[in-house]
């Protein structure tokens, strides 16, 4: 649920703004039960075509682990070579696309 900073229940701290980038839309979502290993995400999300531009995941501890994007090309085909994997000799593998 997304309410104007304003609205926050007190129990949410304030939390800063990723940028001052007015072009991005600044979501913080907290799983309604929190782990040892994630407490909360952060995305950035551009206002214009609303590609993520930052995911930010925090733990219990507050260390902060981020990915950001840039120069994303969704138009290209990667090559078929850019990545192999070999599933464990007793795995059951199934055919999605057949």
């Amino acid at each position: 649920m997304l309410v104007q900073h304003q609205d926050r229940a007190p129990e949410f701290p304030d939390f800063p703004d990723a940028s001052d980038d007015a072009a991005a839309y600044h979501l913080r979502l907290v799983p309604n039960k929190s782990t040892e290993d994630l407490m909360e995400v952060q995305l950035d999300v551009a206002k214009r075509n609303f590609d993520v531009r930052r995911i930010t995941t925090i733990n219990v501890y507050g260390d902060e682990t981020r990915i950001e994007f840039k120069n994303v090309n969704f138009n290209d085909t990667p090559p078929e070579n850019l990545f192999r994997f070999e599933a464990p000799a007793d795995a059951d593998v199934l055919q999605m696309n057949q």
